[in-house]
């Protein structure tokens, strides 16, 4: 049993649970009912009056005993976790209670029971945005222009308290039963102080689509409305279209795409101001940003194309060469051998691009680590090899670059591409440096997999999550330090110690006794599953990150894959033939046949006891 029974009562039978709303990675949402008492001048009479109720439960984590639908952590290693997302949940019913707004959802009431935290609010008939998009289409502008003037309101009363939300998006705006909408979710929500400095340290989550590149690296320890902004931006782009943004990192390399026909020219270039990817070309404020959806034009900064870069000179050359009589020629001469000159460069910097991305890739490729076969803490496994560091941009980038020889070109004497590619690099330069892990989605990884495989025609993958384990203790060789590489995590791991850290370059702390970096701290790092247990999660991230603390990068801690990882990944490389092994004990020596490394059955895997019943055996190949 997840949630909690229909009937069930809360409080002393103050509130009765009606049905389940909804359930997400760490809270569930029930209507219930509320009973309060009515006092007139001739009496008193109770009132049925309807409610939302949420309720803390990490769903990866949690389990709730059966009877008494109390909330329990069997994994020890977890519940340090769970304890700092109930803070973080406790903060949201807060944050929200504090808010006197009418587009913010009203909390009535926060208690304590069943060994977890639940809070009370308004009751909201109408369902999501994203639900109504979904069942009706897009929206026709004014009725979208409306809903964004409403939440504007809200973030705008939320800025005033030094307050962002930080995931603004359609499914956080429900509507009531008059047709308002109302902004909900506060749970990433951070507060700042009068100078700007943020309160707490918590990491953000990320909705893609929604999110911009600061909220990716995590860059955002000083007041900003613009981070709002994008997120209300890209929720107008979704009402208008009835198609979810691209995520940030494509929007940098390719816009926000073409204007569809029925929207006016005038919205859409202030949806593009405010999903501008770098954060000071956006609109500053809250307010900005609605004016320029509702009256007078917005100014855009417009991007060079390649056209623009020399229709001014040629334009001058011509009258030139009317007014000044053959002036315009020695003009039109002198900017051709120019232009010459400059593809002549930039040949010579495509071909050096070309071959430093080749480098790259083969660097990539060698770094790779041989875990030798054995038994670590009755786990037992083959060869397989795994990446001595985590991908870093750079290598991430070499790998990625499609661009044919013409458009390197392009980009690099001023063409269309240009403005885009050099703010690429800007943003990156800016935001993680070119030896920083890379931080990706589960679609990028997989992208990135695939691309490097067709470059050096391997089968490279994400190792599993026992692989990972396995390498993080340093195999055979392992000496069973708490974290990678020791047992002091100052000197092998970037991670939380009560001040603020980034990103670091990969390779600069203690390696392990395998020569690998980073395993823990730094980034969390993606392990994939899907080659083992088809009854096992396929996802999991290890290994803690640099805004984690140290008893969350312990190297047996898991961290559940959601909005508040920091995911990057590293390569493996083989067969996975891990198995964790249980037999019965005959008394005799019992001893295991070969078995097909990628099988999914006892049966095909060829698993058999030497002699005696066969138990049933855990097989994760």
């Amino acid at each position: 049993m997840v949630q909690l029974n229909n009937n069930a009562v809360l409080s002393s039978g103050k509130y009765r649970i009606e049905k389940l709303l909804g359930q997400g990675g760490f809270g569930i949402t029930y209507k219930a009912i509320m009973k309060e008492t009515v006092s007139g001048s001739l009496g008193n009479m109770e009132v049925d009056v309807p409610v939302a109720i949420k309720e803390f439960f990490m769903k990866d984590t949690c389990e709730r005993e059966e009877g008494t639908g109390k909330i329990t952590v069997p994994s020890q290693g977890s519940r340090a976790v769970v304890e700092l997302y109930r803070k973080k949940f406790v903060k949201e019913a807060k944050n929200l209670a504090q808010m006197d707004h009418p587009h913010i959802v009203k909390v009535v009431d926060v208690f304590e029971e069943n060994d977890t935290v639940y809070y009370v609010m308004q009751y909201l008939s109408g369902g999501s945005l994203a639900d109504y998009v979904k069942l009706h289409g897009a929206l026709d502008e004014a009725i979208a222009i409306k809903y964004i003037q409403q939440i504007g309101s809200a973030l705008e009363h939320m800025h005033q308290k030094h307050i962002c939300h930080y995931d603004v998006k359609p499914s956080n705006i429900l509507l009531d039963d008059k047709g308002s909408a109302m902004l909900i979710d506060f749970g990433i929500s951070k507060g700042y102080t009068e100078e700007g400095h943020q309160t707490s340290s918590t990491p953000v989550g990320i909705s893609a689509g929604y999110a911009p590149l600061e909220q990716y690296q995590q860059n955002l320890q000083d007041f900003s409305p613009a981070t709002d902004v994008y997120g209300l931006a890209a929720t107008l782009y979704f009402l208008v279209t009835g198609k979810v943004p691209a995520e940030a990192s494509i929007v940098l390399n390719d816009g926000i795409g073409r204007k569809s026909d029925g929207i006016s020219a005038k919205l859409w270039r202030s949806v593009e101001r405010g999903m501008c990817p770098r954060k000071n070309d956006r609109f500053q404020n809250i307010s900005d940003f609605i004016g320029s959806i509702s009256v007078g034009e917005t100014t855009i900064v417009s991007k060079k194309t390649f056209v623009n870069e020399f229709e001014a000179p040629i334009a001058s050359s011509t009258t030139n060469a009317i007014a000044g009589k053959g002036k315009g020629k020695w003009a039109r001469t002198i900017f051709m051998s120019l232009l010459t000159i400059s593809m002549l460069l930039s040949l010579i910097k495509v071909g050096y691009v070309k071959v430093h991305q080749h480098i790259v890739i083969n660097e990539l490729v060698d770094n790779m680590v041989k875990v030798k076969g054995g038994t670590v803490d009755g786990v037992t496994f083959s060869d397989f090899y795994i990446g001595k560091y985590e991908i870093t941009n750079e290598e991430y980038d070499a790998v990625m670059d499609e661009r044919p020889v013409y458009r390197l070109i392009f980009a690099q004497i001023g063409g269309a591409e240009a403005y885009i590619n050099k703010h690429r690099i800007k943003n990156e330069a800016a935001m993680g440096k070119k030896h920083h892990p890379k931080i990706v989605s589960r679609k990028q990884v997989l992208e990135f997999l695939e691309r490097l495989n067709e470059k050096t025609g391997k089968q490279y993958r994400l190792p599993t999550d026992l692989e990972w384990e396995v390498a993080a203790k340093g195999g055979i060789c392992g000496h069973g330090y708490k974290y990678s590489g020791g047992n002091d995590i100052l000197g092998v791991a970037n991670f939380y110690n009560g001040k603020k850290t980034n990103l670091e370059d990969v390779g600069q702390k203690r390696p392990n006794e395998l020569g690998l970096y980073d395993m823990t701290g730094n980034v969390d790092e993606l392990c994939d599953n899907a080659c083992i247990d088809i009854n096992d999660k396929r996802w999991s991230v290890r290994g803690g990150c640099c805004l984690d603390e140290a008893s969350e990068s312990l190297v047996t801690s898991k961290k559940p894959l959601g909005t508040n990882c920091l995911v990057g990944f590293r390569l493996a490389l083989g067969n996975s033939g891990i198995r964790e092994e249980e037999y019965v004990d005959l008394g005799l020596t019992v001893k295991w046949s070969k078995c097909k490394l990628g099988a999914k059955t006892l049966e095909v895997a060829g698993d058999r006891l030497a002699w005696g019943k066969q138990k049933q055996k855990k097989v994760l190949i």
